[in-house]
């Protein structure tokens, strides 16, 4: 009988393995929530303190000096060649600025945007009290009065606000004007075994997550994602890839999942994985169509539908970008030597222009494979010969032999290039 047990209990064991699922974290590069179109170089100056601790200003202007240079997406003027223009120009940047002035000072430091703003909100106040814990009575049996007992306590309530405001120099547009406000509140009681964090550290963590709501939306930023891989049962590529991706052999695990397909198309683990494969690459149409396919083969299984919502929310943004400006800079189609591209004479794209194709390409750090920033790799020249309302034919004139152009790589008109 125990026999029969143990057997029953292993096969069990290793019914649940071969469905089981793995855990992968990535980071995702979303875009930017505003609209930054030719913004590359910007100056951010020192943000102004009203009503607060004096050294919130700088503060808060260091942290998203670091919030945008993470992405590697901006070039950010030094400060002290914005305080030598600002004394050079006199410029008076104690009292409100116009966004004139703003304007003038961006042209002489050469950028695309300037950002300022100033703290609202800058400050923790710590409450110490009692409460009553256990109310007195009268013990019937001693006839003694037992008084209450009180609960020592201390609160702090923190709060940073920020007000935001963005420029474009050669347009004069607000691309931004955001106030953000986040708040601490946390009790501790005496008899606690936790400590409250400092006045400094409580601030310093609001600033931190203000300044990343603000990056977000002026700013290609990544987003950490948890997805889980899944094995399936009876089905050998599926949990071949599921290995190969835990090694972090990807390119190798998409291979698996596409011969588990091959064989069964029907295979929903299979198209969940390739989903978070693609995602992971950034690639958020094909993991959207990948998450869809999953969800309908099995629409029971509701961490499929929980991804497919989640990818939409990135897939719309760049949607909504395209819908708006009827361009996403990018090749969309590659046949021989000639690339056609989503940018036309609605774009005052003229023949004979020449384009920069060009990759973003992701810097990991070498040791904990973080995402760390990104640089842009240079693939090749082409040269519009044909132009229609929204799209362009073009001829490659210049290739890296070894990183051709394809499909999704981004353009831009060489100018003095």
């Amino acid at each position: 009988m125990k026999r029969r047990l143990l057997i029953g209990s292993l096969i069990l064991v290793l019914f649940l393995m071969g469905c089981a699922t793995t855990k992968v974290r990535f980071q995702r590069l979303d875009r930017a929530y505003r609209d930054i179109r030719g913004v590359k170089r910007v100056a951010i100056l020192d943000f102004k303190s009203y009503g607060g601790r004096p050294e919130s200003g700088r503060a808060a202007s260091d942290l998203l000096v670091s919030g945008l240079l993470e992405p590697g997406f901006y070039e950010i003027v030094e400060r002290q060649r914005i305080d030598e223009v600002v004394q050079e120009h006199r410029f008076n940047l104690s009292g409100m600025v116009s966004d004139a002035t703003i304007r003038r000072m961006g042209q002489i430091l050469g950028v695309d945007a300037v950002i300022f703003g100033t703290v609202s909100g800058y400050d923790v106040e710590t409450i110490r009290g009692r409460t009553l814990a256990t109310p007195g009575y009268y013990d019937k049996e001693s006839g003694i009065y037992i008084p209450p007992i009180y609960r020592n306590y201390t609160m702090k309530s923190g709060s940073v606000a920020v007000s935001y405001r963005m420029i474009n120099i050669e347009t004069g547009r607000v691309i931004a004007a955001k106030s953000i406000l986040k708040d601490f509140n946390k009790k501790r009681y005496d008899s606690a075994f936790f400590k409250l964090p400092s006045d400094g550290s409580i601030l310093n963590d609001l600033l931190r997550k203000v300044t990343s709501r603000f990056v977000s939306e002026v700013s290609p930023h990544y987003i950490n994602k948890k997805r889980k891989l899944e094995k399936g049962k009876d089905s050998f590529y599926t949990k071949q890839g599921v290995r190969f991706a835990k090694m972090g052999m990807w390119d190798a695990a998409i291979g698996e999942w596409q011969k588990a397909l091959e064989k069964d198309p029907k295979n929903a683990w299979a198209h969940n994985n390739l989903g978070i494969a693609h995602e992971r690459k950034g690639e958020v149409a094909k993991a959207r169509r990948e998450y869809q396919k999953a969800s309908k083969l099995d629409p029971k299984e509701k961490r499929y539908k929980k991804n497919l919502v989640d990818l939409k929310k990135a897939h719309d943004k760049a949607r909504g970008e395209y819908l708006a400006t009827g361009s996403l800079k990018m090749v969309i189609r590659r046949k021989g030597d000639m690339v056609y591209i989503d940018l036309g004479k609605k774009h005052e794209v003229g023949v004979g222009e020449v384009f920069i194709v060009y990759r973003e390409v992701a810097i990991k750090h070498p040791v904990t494979d973080e995402v760390i920033g990104t640089e842009e790799e240079r693939i090749g020249k082409i040269k519009v010969n044909k132009v229609s309302e929204k799209m362009s034919i073009a001829e490659v004139i210049k290739e890296d032999p070894e990183n051709k152009i394809k499909v999704k790589d981004k353009v831009r008109k060489r100018g003095g290039d």
